[in-house]
């Protein structure tokens, strides 16, 4: 069951809601002082599993508790359902040539998984990206797309500045459940670490594309998948490693908080339960539960999150932590970010 937002009447006050489309909702009385709030809805995934992997369906908001800091925290809004709406993105810059071939069947193969109400949208990058395929329902069109990628030259890319843009502009006005599948070459990012190779249309206060924490305020959930290519280290090669193991690699560990950061999971395309993991991750955004607080961003606070279910036995996953910022500086970001889209 989905519950609703509750109007509550304000007098003297100006409350300021920010969205992740950043807008602004302001109530106000006539003739009288006004006194300016900001706050921010933060809405966390949950996914809730039993210990074979199966989503636990019915729950209710009784029958969490979330704690910020430790301390218990009141859920202003809890959400069990809504259209699922999935973007894949897919890196083609030049390290990931060689793979590229597996990268469009895995994506296709995500295609035919969408059941009949959800909507995909295909997205490619490298220095920039590009929205090839926009929101659709459509899987002959979302293949096409896929299809018609081919790799780019570029050997630099801004990974963590195309993400961004994804989450809070691509899909800042999507409602319901939000997943992001990325398709990548984790190490082949570490160049983009060097400034040198970016255009001057992007030097402008460039290095805050770095700092990508700021992703724990979205309700949109990361699943990187992970492809060997060439720039995967020498010393680990031919080595039988384990997911824990792998994800410690420098490239790969970075690779990976897109995942802890926003509460979803790293997918190995070379392991053996591929297939399986593909329909895991749709089963997991079809049955999240999302749960939703006021918080107040101005001072750029961070804190911890946990969240705890009155069930016994079940395995719950979701961000760790939140690290916000004022919208004053989340919407500058999002302007320079635009710069980075190509047509």
């Amino acid at each position: 069951m989905t519950t609703s937002l509750c109007s509550k009447s304000v007098q003297r006050v100006v409350i300021s809601i920010v969205t992740s489309l950043c807008a602004l909702i302001s109530i106000s009385a006539q003739d009288e002082p006004v006194e300016k709030i900001e706050t921010a809805i933060l809405r966390i995934p949950v996914f809730v599993s039993d210990s074979k992997g199966v989503p636990v369906k019915g729950l209710t908001e009784n029958d969490f508790q979330l704690l910020v800091d430790g301390k218990p925290r009141e859920i202003d809004y809890f959400a069990d359902s809504g259209p699922v709406t999935v973007a894949l993105v897919i890196d083609s810059n030049s390290n990931t040539a060689d793979v590229l071939d597996q990268i469009r069947r895995d994506a296709q193969d995500f295609v035919e998984l969408l059941g009949p109400d959800d909507r995909a949208m295909v997205i490619r990058f490298d220095i920039g990206y590009r929205v090839v395929c926009e929101l659709t329902a459509d899987k002959a069109k979302l293949r096409r797309a896929i299809g018609g990628i081919d790799s780019s030259r570029e050997r630099v890319r801004l990974m963590k500045a195309v993400v961004h843009q994804v989450v809070f502009r691509e899909l800042a006005a999507v409602q319901g459940r939000k997943g992001i599948v990325l398709f990548a070459d984790p190490d082949s990012n570490l160049p983009e670490f060097n400034w040198k190779n970016v255009p001057s249309y992007q030097v402008d206060d460039r290095r805050r594309w770095v700092d990508y924490r700021n992703l724990t305020a979205s309700d949109a959930v990361v699943y990187p998948v992970f492809y060997q290519t060439a720039t995967f280290p020498r010393e680990f090669l031919g080595r039988t490693m384990t997911s824990n193991e792998l994800i410690k690699i420098p490239g790969i560990d970075y690779y990976n908080s897109f995942a802890t950061l926003t509460g979803g999971r790293l997918l190995l395309a070379g392991a053996s339960n591929f297939r399986s993991a593909r329909q895991l991750v749709l089963d997991e955004i079809r049955n999240q539960y999302t749960l939703s607080i006021y918080v107040d961003p101005i001072k750029g606070q961070k804190s911890a999150v946990s969240i705890r279910v009155n069930r016994p036995d079940v395995v719950v996953r979701s961000k760790e932590r939140v690290d916000l910022e004022s919208q004053e500086g989340l919407q500058s970001r999002i302007k320079e970010l635009w710069k980075l889209r190509t047509n």
